[in-house]
C-alpha cells in the first residue's frame, strides 16, 4: 500500500465522556440546555463531523454518570480504572460514523431529534448505541474492533473542561508542578 493510500484510510475517532449524562438519557429537543448538557453533545458532534459528514471521522459519546456516587470525577476515574462497584449502571455509548451518516450536523435541535429517534429504537443511518460495563471496557473494545477490522486510526479523548489552547495547557501543567504537594 502506498503512503498516500495509508493517509487516506486513517480513521479518526473522537471519544467524548459525558460524566453528567446517565445511561440512557431522556431527550427533549426543545429543552437541550436543561437536559444533562445534551446541548454540549450536539455541539461536539457537529464539530467532529461538520456540515457534511466527514468520511474519515467517528464521533463516540460515552454517557458515564455514576450511579454509585454523586462525585462525577471520582465515578469517571473508577470507570476508567475498570473497577465500578457491583451493581453500577453501565456506560451508554452512542457512535456516529461519518461515512455512513446521512445528516448535516448544523443545528442542535436536529441532532437532538436524531439522538431521540435512535434512543427510541428507530433506525438512524450511521448511528448506533450499546452498553459497556465501564469506560475502560469501552476503550479496550473500541481499540480491539479497529484492530480486527484492520483499520489504522487515532483515538482522541476530549474533555469538557480542557484548556482552550496548548499554551494554556502547558502553563497549567507548569503551575501545578510548581505548587507544593498537599497531604490530606
Amino acid at each position: 500500500m502506498s503512503p498516500l493510500a495509508e493517509v487516506r484510510t486513517l480513521q479518526r475517532t473522537f471519544l467524548v465522556p459525558f460524566a453528567a449524562v446517565p445511561c440512557w438519557p431522556q431527550v427533549d429537543p426543545d429543552r437541550l440546555a436543561g437536559s444533562y448538557r445534551l446541548d454540549v453533545f450536539c455541539r461536539c458532534l457537529a464539530s467532529t463531523l461538520g456540515p457534511r459528514p466527514r468520511k474519515d471521522s467517528i464521533f463516540l459519546a460515552a454517557f458515564t454518570k455514576p450511579s454509585w456516587t454523586p462525585r462525577l470525577g471520582v465515578g469517571l476515574l473508577e470507570s476508567l480504572d475498570g473497577q465500578p462497584p457491583a451493581g453500577a449502571a453501565p456506560v451508554g455509548a452512542v457512535e456516529v460514523v461519518g461515512r455512513e451518516a446521512q445528516d448535516q450536523f448544523l443545528e442542535e435541535r436536529q441532532t437532538a431529534l436524531r439522538l431521540q429517534q435512535m434512543l427510541n429504537q428507530q433506525p438512524v443511518p450511521g448511528w448506533r448505541s450499546w452498553e459497556e460495563a465501564s469506560m475502560r471496557s469501552l476503550i479496550v473494545n473500541l481499540l480491539k474492533s479497529h484492530k480486527l477490522r484492520g483499520q489504522r486510526g487515532r483515538l482522541f479523548v476530549l474533555q469538557e473542561d480542557a484548556p482552550e489552547t496548548v499554551e494554556k495547557a502547558k502553563y497549567e501543567k507548569l503551575w501545578n508542578m510548581s505548587q507544593p504537594s498537599q497531604k490530606r
